[in-house]
């Protein structure tokens, strides 16, 4: 089966089909577990997040290697670090507009080219095309980052804890090879840092590959399936709106959206603290490169566990305020070891560090998807969280590199990191609240489990299937795209 997210408005499937263009399966009944259609699209997401963060997280350890070179002193070196998530705050508040005019599946296919060219560029010498392809690099992710949530919401409705478990826990994992690997191969290529900053480009190129075919697959899939509809006699139509799209007013007044944009902006800020700036903590402390380096790579990898064990904690509850407070609990018990004994235990206090960020990402990311109504609302308050929260994070890397240059020890930055992630734990408890942003309280009943055709939602005792505006929203089809009737048990308070 071929999936038929990018079909357009011409191609939707004739009367009486589901809204993947399948038959509907009768309410209570489940769902295959996996289909070719579900498998390529956790291809796709898996591919999307392998490549966020290698790019990023190969900086740290080679970050003296860089300074030696071209000569630019810790503030300048943060402000590097932070130029990334400055291009995350500032793309990630408008990258929902193409997502609606051109849909997800084309945006991330440009978003990946961005990035390969930002990883390409990195390689020329001189100063000017490192900052300028770190900002492409930037540019790139963001897009990513904000666009990931909504396909997990639109593509696993149903398994938004489980199927964010596994692309977060990709994620880290990949982090963590880049940290890892990144000094290895810098020192095997005769000490160029440049190659270990752009070592993750050829897995980049693949997802470009994967996205391209995956777009001309599906187009034609949905063209052949109009033209069978019309030949069947059933010409396929725009669907009318079966409501209003998300009002931006609406979402900036809820004090949810504002929890979870703040969870996710001070785990992002410690985290590219961590990731930028541990490697020269850990050198003080009488570590080398190449030990700190892994060690930032054990961290990324004792993350991905733990990621995987808050997923299952997680589950299908509805309330997730005990585990957004935790997160934080390991990240300040390794500021702890590292500010008491720093040279005692570096990787056990790295694995701690790893451990909370690991989980907390994971954690952010899955809050974004479950605490809105549909795909639309998703790709707003992601957009929102992101814009703001990596607006926050950009401070973080520069910031810690001032305040070592200002006073000569790394003890401010690691306290920076520990009160982040102490603020973070508190954010935690209101972002984990059973609320939905975009639900609509009059009209809207409880889904009635697992079973039912994703996308399906009762409203005053009539199922609508929402999947066909959720297909429409995914390609660009703005008229009515955007539902915002999907439910949980509580909505937000005030809300009309």
């Amino acid at each position: 089966m071929v999936s038929t997210i990018h079909m357009t408005s011409a191609s939707k499937p004739a009367p009486g089909a589901g809204a993947r263009g399948a038959p509907s399966p009768q309410r209570g009944s489940r769902a295959p577990v996996m289909t070719a259609a579900t498998m390529s699209a956790l291809v796709s997401i898996v591919l999307v997040a392998a490549v966020l963060r290698p790019a990023l997280t190969s900086f740290g350890p080679v970050v003296e290697r860089i300074d030696a070179e071209l000569g630019i002193g810790s503030t300048a070196l943060g402000v590097l670090g932070s130029l990334p998530i400055v291009c995350f705050a500032v793309v990630s508040a408008g990258a929902q507009v193409p997502a609606r005019r051109f849909g997800i599946d084309r945006v991330v296919l440009v978003a990946l080219v961005v990035l390969a060219v930002g990883l390409a560029v990195r390689f020329l010498p001189g100063q000017a095309p490192l900052w300028i392809g770190t900002a492409l690099v930037g540019i790139g992710i963001a897009v990513g980052n904000v666009l990931l949530p909504s396909a997990v919401k639109l593509w696993f409705p149903s398994r938004v804890s489980l199927a964010s478990g596994v692309y977060t826990s990709v994620l880290v994992a990949f982090a963590a090879l880049g940290s890892g690997l990144s000094v290895p191969i810098a020192e095997a290529a005769g000490g160029n840092w440049r190659l270990a900053l752009g070592a993750s480009l050829p897995l980049v190129l693949v997802g470009v590959v994967w996205w391209a075919v995956r777009i001309a697959r599906s187009s034609a899939a949905a063209a052949a399936a109009a033209t069978a509809a019309t030949a069947q006699g059933h010409p396929v139509t725009n669907p009318a709106p079966t409501s209003t799209p998300p009002r931006e007013a609406r979402l900036w007044k809820s004090p949810t959206a504002w929890f979870v944009t703040a969870f996710m902006g001070l785990q992002s800020f410690h985290f590219y603290v961590t990731v930028t700036w541990l490697p020269s903590i850990e050198r003080v402390a009488g570590v080398s490169d190449a030990a700190s380096g892994w060690h930032l790579s054990l961290s990324q990898v004792v993350g991905m566990l733990v990621g995987i064990l808050c997923t299952a904690l997680m589950g299908r509850r509805q309330d997730q305020r005990v585990v957004g407070m935790l997160t934080a609990v390991p990240v300040i018990a390794g500021c702890i070891g590292l500010w008491l004994a720093p040279g005692a235990v570096p990787a056990l206090w790295a694995a701690l560090l790893g451990a909370g960020q690991g989980s907390s990402l994971l954690v952010a990311m899955a809050l974004i998807a479950l605490r809105t109504a549909t795909p639309a609302w998703t790709t707003r308050l992601s957009s929102m969280a992101q814009s703001i929260g990596y607006g926050l994070a950009a401070v973080g890397p520069f910031l810690a590199g001032a305040l070592n240059d200002l006073t000569g020890s790394w003890l401010p930055v690691i306290a920076l990191i520990g009160g982040a992630a102490a603020l973070q734990g508190i954010s935690g408890y209101g972002a984990g609240r059973d609320v939905t942003i975009g639900a609509s309280p009059a009209t809207a009943k409880p889904r009635v489990g697992a079973g039912d055709t994703p996308g399906t939602l009762e409203r005053g005792g009539a199922a609508t299937a929402g999947g066909a505006a959720d297909d429409a929203f995914a390609t660009g089809d703005a008229g009515g795209a955007a539902r915002d009737g999907r439910t949980s048990r509580r909505t937000e308070k005030g809300q009309p």
